[in-house]
């Protein structure tokens, strides 16, 4: 008897622990999306997709010589209020079984970095609806993307892009501080 009330207790504990994963990843799909800008190096219309520059937090230059060009990364963006974002505050090799497919999280193809303006080249996908956008932003101004809270495919989700003025510069560590390689940054980020 003994063994089947253990038994029904760790099987009612299992269903509270599904149960309760189960709506935080419901509550995660409904998040709001996010807004983050990039500079423009350039975009491809046949390949759908625009290569922009994204400040990243100064942390970041002891690691990001790991990477090369033409690997996927997932980026993780600093969030100083919700829904916005200012730099990058963590970088990772893209992999499929991330658990990193939603929050402040963005599959990019990575170009280049450079070490002293703090930052990165990236390559994004873009929707079709976005070229006509681009094709009014020269090379050098910027542009704001409205990206979807989950990601969770290699390539990135992204809903709007509107041409824009550069960002304020952010703050190192406005909201979130730094994590390091090796670490996962916190939840919902």
């Amino acid at each position: 008897m003994k063994s089947k009330s253990r038994f029904s207790f760790g099987v009612a504990d299992l269903l509270r622990t599904l149960t309760a994963a189960t709506a935080h990843i419901r509550s995660q799909r409904g998040a709001p999306p996010y807004v983050w800008s990039g500079q423009v190096v350039s975009y491809d219309g046949t390949g759908k997709t625009v290569t922009v520059k994204v400040p990243y937090q100064e942390h970041i230059n002891r690691y990001i010589d790991q990477f090369m060009r033409g690997d996927s990364l997932t980026l993780i963006w600093n969030t100083p209020r919700p829904g916005e974002t200012d730099a990058v505050r963590y970088v990772e090799k893209y992999e499929i079984k991330s658990v990193l497919k939603h929050g402040y999280v963005l599959p990019v193809v990575f170009v280049s970095a450079d070490h002293m303006e703090r930052r990165m080249t990236v390559t994004v996908a873009i929707p079709s609806t976005a070229l006509r956008i681009l094709s009014g932003v020269h090379t050098g101004g910027w542009i704001k993307v409205t990206t979807s809270f989950d990601q969770p495919k290699e390539t990135a989700s992204i809903l709007t892009i509107a041409a824009s003025t550069e960002p304020q510069a952010p703050s190192e560590g406005s909201a979130s501080p730094p994590v390091s390689p090796g670490s996962s940054p916190p939840a919902g980020h």
